[in-house]
């Protein structure tokens, strides 16, 4: 996967002190380059697996394989994770290796001057992978469709975009003279359905409208969004962005934030102030309803905003 579509971040895990240090530095790479990296130690990570969008980890690879067994549900859901041995010689993806574990093999490997260890063909001839593809149109394909697709592209196949794609992926083309079309907006096989997009945002008492919808703005450029549902808050001021915005305001008071698991961990003074410690995540899955998820970990702006991103199907 493309860095900069790892929206929800990275999740950083190392098991013992030997490999602390070289956890530190994987996570700070990828902060350089963009990504919002999270570091945890063996033992929280039960509490933050789902959570993000892809995990590294810093340790042995039996290691790993025996954490994971029992855990593995499907492969056209269960997240990509990559192993980066202690040297940070070697980065290989064990997990979710055509839904991006192998382009961020690539692409931390570039970044520490490592080798990348790729077994599958699609993604070792450089093909994009199908999450690439949804996240870039911002739908979702069935899990069928999505792995009818990445047999295309193990065949040598291309596979052909009924919609304009807003950035070139290798192995994909707009037409529908392919032998694999995928369809947006449509509904039945083959077809990417197009997600709403909820804003959700946290603010100080010095922030403007101006400050809050420029970030609202930029988080929306950050995933290609155009249009929003609604935004939402339990700050007073969403209904001044949203009309700002041309999108509905939803103002929501603490007790109506959403409880997820997989939020950012809270920052201790908004608990105390405001009752709630990530507000414009929790704001955005609210807005989304049942059938939403996180699509943009919060992000600080000017910081005075936060802003968070979520979709529903």
């Amino acid at each position: 996967m493309s860095l900069d579509l790892l929206w929800r971040g990275v999740a950083v895990v190392y098991a013992s002190e030997a490999g602390r240090h070289p956890a530190e530095r994987v996570a700070e790479s990828l902060r350089g380059a963009g990504v919002a990296a999270y570091i945890f130690r063996y033992g929280q990570l039960e509490d933050v697996w789902g959570c993000y969008d892809a995990y590294v980890f810093v340790m042995a690879l039996g290691g790993v394989v025996r954490w994971l067994c029992g855990r593995l549900v499907d492969k056209a859901a269960d997240p990509p994770v990559v192993v980066v041995s202690h040297d940070l010689g070697h980065v290989v993806p064990v997990v979710g290796m055509h839904r991006g574990a192998n382009g961020l093999a690539i692409e931390l490997a570039k970044l520490l001057g490592a080798t990348p260890v790729l077994t599958t063909a699609a993604e070792a001839a450089g093909f994009a992978p199908v999450e690439d593809l949804e996240r870039a149109l911002l739908c979702g394909l069935d899990p069928r469709d999505a792995l009818e697709v990445y047999r295309a592209l193990a065949l040598g196949k291309t596979v052909c975009v009924d919609a304009p794609l807003p950035r070139p992926l290798p192995g994909y083309r707009q037409g529908n003279d392919c032998d694999v079309v995928v369809w947006v907006g449509c509904d039945g096989e083959m077809c990417c359905r197009p997600w709403k997009i909820y804003a959700g945002f946290g603010a100080t008492s010095t922030a403007t409208v101006e400050d809050v919808v420029e970030a609202i703005l930029q988080a929306m450029k950050a995933v290609g969004a155009t249009t929003l549902e609604a935004v939402a808050s339990i700050k007073p001021l969403v209904y001044q962005v949203a009309e700002r915005l041309g999108t509905r305001p939803i103002l929501l008071n603490p007790g109506q934030l959403a409880r997820d698991r997989c939020l950012s961990p809270p920052l201790e003074i908004a608990k105390a102030t405001v009752g709630a410690g990530n507000v414009a995540e929790a704001s955005a899955l609210a807005a989304a309803g049942p059938r939403g998820f996180l699509l943009y970990r919060k992000r600080s702006y000017k910081r005075r905003v936060t802003v968070a991103i979520a979709a529903s199907t």
